[in-house]
């Protein structure tokens, strides 16, 4: 589904955002991933029980964002990451790994372009800062600025 240029570009961009954001990647909270991962894995259940590819193609995304982060968090090797991801796209005996390659699978026939989805919920995200500054909430969710602009992934959807 995406290119061994493609899985570095998102990798890139996913760790400058949550630098951007102020999430630093020596601060390791293994239980608000988990949450945050589980959460998106649970959207992307909920839009294939509905027949909403719009919502299970931004949950699956969202699902590798969080497991990008998660892997920076990890190892600081951009490879590292690239082959975890990669795995991901391929068999891979790792629970993570295992609920991303599942969920992709589901919602492959039904996108045009993954990566060009991929890199517009990226630039939906990036909107969320000013100067790349942002408030997190008690949650330590980021807030919405007012440029903030939700992702249209209707064109990716065939």
């Amino acid at each position: 589904m995406l290119t061994n240029e493609q899985i570095t570009t998102v990798v890139e961009r996913v760790c400058k955002w949550n630098e951007n954001a102020g999430n630093k990647p020596w601060v390791i909270d293994y239980k608000l991933e988990d949450n945050l991962f589980n959460e998106e894995y649970n959207e992307f259940l909920e839009a294939q029980k509905n027949w909403d590819k719009i919502e299970g193609l931004d949950g699956v995304i969202d699902m590798i964002i969080v497991y990008i982060w998660t892997l920076y968090k990890d190892n600081n090797s951009i490879d590292y990451i690239e082959t975890r991801i990669s795995q991901a796209f391929a068999m891979s005996p790792l629970t993570k790994e295992n609920k991303i390659r599942e969920c992709l699978e589901v919602i492959k026939p039904f996108v045009k372009d993954f990566y060009w989805a991929f890199i517009h919920i990226l630039d939906s995200n990036d909107s969320k800062f000013i100067d790349w500054k942002a408030i997190k909430n008690e949650a330590w969710k980021i807030m919405k600025w007012p440029n903030y602009f939700k992702p249209d992934l209707k064109p990716f959807i065939k």
